[in-house]
């Protein structure tokens, strides 16, 4: 999966919406409803179709938040990077921080944009990999920190670092995490 497919488990059931809308009304005009005197009950039949998606697509995404969050380091190397990148999602904001993933393309170099209560801003790069993360990672997490103005940069792996990015990062004020304090205090700004 690339991160281009980022999951949504709506994009099949949203068109559903606006043709159960457009069912009720028609069933009111074929029940010979001309005058619409129904108009009300079609109108609430809509409104608890809707309401029963929205609460459905809520649950939906408590269940995976949950799912989630309750990873193990097993669990971690087996995701994909986009699984990952929504893991570290919900784990700062289970943690209290506002988190919000960037867009799927042309991100320049950031996965997350996580701001704390004070409002200080971090761009986040998540590097879900089975080797070495090199400086690559971090050169582009400096030029995402500038792009949407964050005060902070980390880069965020279940792997480790090359000697260069480890270099490279403490020069620069890039806080990395690797394998051993994933999920730990110190992943958190």
């Amino acid at each position: 999966m690339n991160k281009n497919s980022r999951k949504n488990p709506g994009r099949y059931l949203l068109p559903v919406i606006p043709i159960a809308f457009l069912g009720v009304i028609s069933y009111a005009k074929l029940t010979g409803d001309t005058a619409f005197e129904h108009k009300q009950e079609c109108y609430a039949m809509a409104a608890l179709f809707v309401a029963s998606y929205t609460l459905i697509m809520l649950i939906i995404a408590i269940c995976r938040a949950e799912r989630l969050a309750g990873a193990s380091m097993r669990k971690i190397d087996r995701m994909s990077g986009v699984e990952f990148e929504e893991w570290l999602q919900v784990m700062y904001k289970r943690h209290g921080y506002r988190a919000r993933l960037t867009p799927a393309s042309g991100d320049y170099g950031a996965d997350l944009i996580v701001t704390a209560h004070d409002g200080t801003k971090t761009a986040i790069q998540a590097k879900r990999y089975r080797n070495a993360v090199g400086e690559a990672a971090v050169q582009q997490i400096i030029a995402a920190r500038e792009y949407y103005g964050c005060d902070n940069a980390m880069v965020v792996t279940n792997s480790f670092y090359t000697r260069a990015a480890t270099e490279l990062a403490s020069r620069t004020g890039v806080k990395l995490i690797h394998r051993k304090n994933l999920a730990t205090k110190e992943m958190y700004p």
